[in-house]
């Protein structure tokens, strides 16, 4: 059994984790700085993560969660999102927290980042609670700003 103490995962900036009941925790996370945006990839499984309005910072960022393969729970103000292989899901800290449960394994890239920095390249982006994004049988058009 992996035992987790959350203070060193939190000084590396990752949301607090909790391990689930009756399941092995793994975390194996690579996290890079870049200005503006950290990144994040790795495998999650048997844990929680958590944000709360009370965390520092995460009531004004973005999260952004694809998941390569495995499935993961969102869940943000009473809604619950099923993310599976090849789906994404942006979250808002601004929503008054959220949670993302792992039971199995799961690969994923991950960014957070600054909301206020993102709004005004971004068309459409509010503070609804969860953004799912699935598979999409035509490419995705990313809206840039006008030049």
């Amino acid at each position: 059994m992996l035992w987790l103490r959350a203070d060193p995962l939190r000084e590396r900036g990752l949301l607090p984790v909790e391990p689930l009941p009756g399941r092995v925790a793994h975390v194996d996370i690579t996290k890079q700085f870049l200005p503006g945006v950290g990144v994040l990839c790795g495998t999650l499984a048997g844990l929680r993560q958590e944000a709360s309005p009370q965390q520092q910072g995460s009531g004004e960022e973005l999260f952004f969660a694809v998941n390569l393969s495995g499935r993961s729970a969102a869940l943000q103000r009473q809604r619950e999102i099923s993310v599976k292989d090849g789906e994404a899901v942006l979250l808002s800290g601004a929503n008054g927290g959220f949670s993302v449960v792992r039971p199995t394994p799961v690969r994923f890239v991950g960014l957070r980042m600054s909301q206020k920095r993102l709004a005004p390249l971004s068309r459409g982006l509010d503070d609804r609670a969860v953004y799912p994004l699935s598979h999409a049988p035509e490419p995705a058009v990313i809206d840039s700003p006008e030049t």
